[in-house]
């Protein structure tokens, strides 16, 4: 799943969606962009809970409202292609190259 390319330099974006559609916004988005240089994708974590004495399992959201996107493309050329086709479920977009708080625009 990481990254795209082994050779390409690889971009990473945030996207802002609505709390509680963003299964719908990495759907849209595979659909609308189903081209090989977007990957869009939720990051989950298995939670335990105890409910009547039984415990189970469940998949978590880590960032309840955010979908991450994995792009070969530039900022701009990732902003024109959302301009083009507007999407639903987005409300914004932040683009970050590496994971240090510094390096987010």
């Amino acid at each position: 799943m990481f990254p795209l390319s082994d050779d390409k330099k690889v971009n990473w974006y945030v996207l802002f969606a609505r709390t509680g559609a963003e299964e719908r916004l990495v759907e849209q988005l595979k659909y609308e962009f189903s081209e090989d240089s977007y990957l869009p994708f939720i990051p989950k974590k298995i939670a335990a809970y105890r409910r009547k004495g039984i415990k189970s399992n469940f998949q978590q959201i880590c960032f309840p409202g955010y979908v991450f996107l994995e792009s070969d493309k530039l900022a701009e050329d990732v902003i024109n292609d959302f301009k083009n086709r507007p999407v639903q479920q987005l409300k914004d977009m932040l683009k970050c190259n590496k994971v240090k708080k510094n390096e987010c625009i």
